[in-house]
């Protein structure tokens, strides 16, 4: 009888941990794709679910509420980057006998088409104070100051494949209208203004395709149709500092002061100009976390070690974690992005940043910094006119085979009662389909 009772308890056992290993979430036609799902109770603190909650995968752009929550709590909701300027030289009669020289401060939003360039007065504060000061020409150039931040550009773990494209432009000591340009490949035409390009286009292939080398003015642009007059594409500036200066030099002769060739003073004054401040560091995770941004997600990271090398900035955010009482043991992060592919976290540390995150003094400007599913970003067309319209404030993440939502179940008022995160990795079906399963998974388990 005892040896009856010892084998149905350990079928019973061995049953048991075959069900806790049934994925909740049904997906169509692949079975072979990893997931990992925590979905919390905020007021009872238990997991309502937990699949492969601490399995390592690939978090895509979900890292970037990670880097958002750790600027933020770090550097403050009244944080703003600022760029100076400064004359060294001498002014006399009217004449600048000298350089123009720019301070950078790492602001990626400078001239962004999402923070209104109109808007943006970096170009108009430098030319208004020339004007005050009476100057009418530079006998010098506009020169930027070097920076002490090291690995700028595109991130090294990041695809080739990426970097071409203007969702993987880098992140700069000096950058300028999202490091991006569009580009006419029938005229070859720039906006902003390119200087030096080198560029190729050739009508081969079936699809559109671009390659440009790093640190390299060498555009290849092939495709059908590349050459119609609206054939454009957008891509990312290798060198952003060189279309600012372009443009500031331009904006300053329609303005009336000339650059003239001149001998350089050989002692110089240091006359400040300008001190540009940018948006709240709110409005910047904001405008990065709903759209996605690459490249302003880097920004965010290099703000924890501005003057260090990227792998500097990466050890203080798990430090940051870690005080937060986040186990960072089992984690590879490489970028503040996710676009890296070679990033590995858990759905459970997920869940830890979100859950520690409520507690915080900046609790509701973080949760603030999600879009809403229904609603804006990536999430506008996620479960639209559902009973979660707006109260699902969720960071996706996708790339080739990953999709990932990470973020809060709020209640009408925005209060937070649960955490969500689901995780699905090397999927090959659909991802119409994988979304779909995703939405009735959310239907089924949450009220």
């Amino acid at each position: 009888m005892n040896r009856q009772i010892s084998f149905l308890l350990i079928f019973l056992g061995c049953l048991l941990q075959a069900t806790a290993q049934v994925t909740p979430l049904k997906l169509a036609g692949d079975e072979a794709a990893s997931v990992g799902i925590v979905v919390r109770n905020l007021v009872t603190g238990q997991d309502i679910v937990s699949h492969n909650s601490r399995h390592l995968l690939c978090p895509a752009s979900t890292m970037k509420l990670v880097t958002s929550a750790t600027a933020l709590s770090t550097k403050g909701e009244n944080f703003r980057y600022t760029t100076s300027t400064y004359i060294s030289g001498k002014i006399a009669d009217g004449r600048v006998s000298g350089n123009l020289v720019i301070i950078p401060g790492g602001d990626p939003t400078l001239y962004s088409e999402y923070f209104k360039p109109e808007e943006c007065t970096f170009f108009s504060d430098i030319i208004g104070r020339l004007k005050a000061l009476g100057i009418k020409e530079i006998a010098g150039n506009i020169v930027i100051a070097d920076s002490p931040m090291p690995d700028q550009g595109p991130v090294t773990t990041w695809e080739l494949e990426d970097i071409f494209y203007s969702y993987g432009a880098g992140y700069y000591a000096l950058n300028f209208a999202d490091n991006t340009f569009k580009l006419n490949t029938s005229t070859g035409t720039t906006t902003p203004f390119i200087p030096d390009i080198d560029l190729e286009v050739e009508n081969i292939g079936k699809e559109r395709n671009i390659i440009h080398g790093l640190n390299s003015n060498k555009y290849v642009v092939t495709g059908p149709k590349v050459f119609e007059p609206n054939s454009n594409v957008t891509m990312p500036m290798n060198n952003p500092s060189t279309a600012l200066v372009a443009a500031l030099t331009t904006e300053i002769e329609r303005n009336n002061i000339v650059f003239v060739d001149g001998a350089q003073p050989t002692v110089t004054d240091s006359i400040p100009l300008t001190s540009y401040n940018s948006k709240p560091l709110p409005e910047i995770l904001h405008s990065l976390m709903v759209r996605s941004d690459n490249m302003m997600a880097e920004s965010a990271l290099r703000l924890l070690a501005p003057e260090l090398p990227r792998d500097s900035a990466i050890v203080r955010e798990c430090n940051f974690l870690r005080s937060m009482g986040v186990s960072t043991k089992y984690c590879k992060i490489l970028d503040g992005s996710g676009l890296s592919r070679a990033n590995s976290i858990t759905p459970n540390l997920l869940a830890d940043v979100l859950q520690k995150m409520t507690l915080s003094p900046v609790s509701k400007t973080f949760i603030d910094l999600f879009p809403r599913a229904g609603v804006d970003g990536t999430m506008k067309s996620f479960l639209p006119k559902s009973k979660f319209n707006g109260r699902l404030a969720m960071k996706t993440g996708s790339m080739s085979g990953v999709r990932c939502y990470a973020g809060y179940l709020l209640t009408d008022s925005g209060r937070p009662t649960h955490v969500v995160v689901i995780m699905v990795n090397k999927y090959f079906g659909s991802s119409a389909t994988l979304k779909r399963s995703i939405e009735q998974f959310i239907l089924n388990t949450l009220n």
